[in-house]
């Protein structure tokens, strides 16, 4: 029986399918703990919180001197291409 194009594709995607099922493997089992409790932490924890009221000046002075510095990078490029 010869197939169609649309027999091939939608035997392609049931492939990709069955391929993209997860499977245990053992060199990962380690890992799995410290994952879980990294992520447990990032979702769960105010940690984000905590960095911005301790380096939240720091980083709005670090931020605002790149903009000073890349405005006036890109001001001295176009006034000299203005001027060419």
């Amino acid at each position: 029986m010869k197939m169609n194009h649309m027999d091939a594709a939608l035997q392609t995607t049931i492939d990709f399918a069955r391929s993209d099922t997860l499977q245990k493997c053992p060199a990962a089992s380690p890992i799995k703990g410290y994952m879980d409790d990294f992520r447990t932490y990032i979702e769960e924890t105010d940690w984000d919180g905590r960095l911005l009221k301790k380096y939240g000046k720091r980083a709005d002075l670090f931020c605002w001197g790149v903009v000073i510095v890349s405005a006036l990078f890109f001001f001295q490029i176009s006034l000299s291409i203005l001027f060419k």
